[in-house]
């Protein structure tokens, strides 16, 4: 009964992802992990554009199944035990990539936006020519030192989404964040 309630604490119920809570502790973990090998650390931001929309043109029902197709997705691409697809929060969503430099993150967000997109998900209420699901996606990457912390990688990496987002959204944004930090590692 313990374990059950454990996973149940770790996992979102409507998409069936790691949730918030498992996403700070895998974090963390992660965080812990990379300062100790002296290895990057990448993380993924991923917005679903004009999910409101979406919504309301659709329905909660049709957005809810949106939200567990694109965990879907997401979870799919994930190959190695040690990374981590998590609802973020409403239609965000993070992927915490241990053991990845920049170059490759990058290469698995233009992935995940170009699956996401082959769902081929209706939205005619998106702003957006094509008229389906799109993801604006965030990355950024570090190799962790004493006296910084996840968070700082968080908020570059939700810069870059910022920034997707602000340049017309359905694209990859790479954080230019903490390239002044010595500690960013990009290859």
């Amino acid at each position: 009964e313990n374990e059950q309630l454990r996973v149940l604490a770790n996992i979102d119920e409507l998409t069936q992802i790691a949730n918030r809570r498992r996403f700070e502790e895998r974090a963390r973990l992660a965080w812990g992990e990379a300062m100790r090998q002296r290895s990057a650390l990448s993380l993924i931001m991923l917005d679903i554009d004009f999910f409101k929309l979406y919504n309301d043109t659709y329905g909660h029902l049709s957005g809810d199944f949106c939200l567990k197709q694109v965990a879907q997705v997401l979870q799919d691409r994930m190959c190695r035990s040690a990374d981590t697809v998590a609802r973020y929060g409403g239609e965000e969503f993070a992927v915490i990539l241990p053991g990845t430099t920049l170059n490759a993150a990058a290469k698995i967000a233009r992935q995940l936006r170009a699956n996401i997109r082959a769902l081929n998900i209706v939205h005619n209420a998106s702003k957006l020519a094509d008229k389906i699901i799109t993801p604006s996606i965030g990355v950024a990457s570090v190799i962790p030192e004493q006296g910084h912390f996840f968070v700082e990688l968080v908020a570059a990496a939700d810069a870059a989404l910022y920034v997707s987002k602000q340049q017309g959204r359905d694209r990859v944004t790479i954080s230019d964040a903490l390239l002044d930090n010595p500690l960013l590692k990009a290859g």
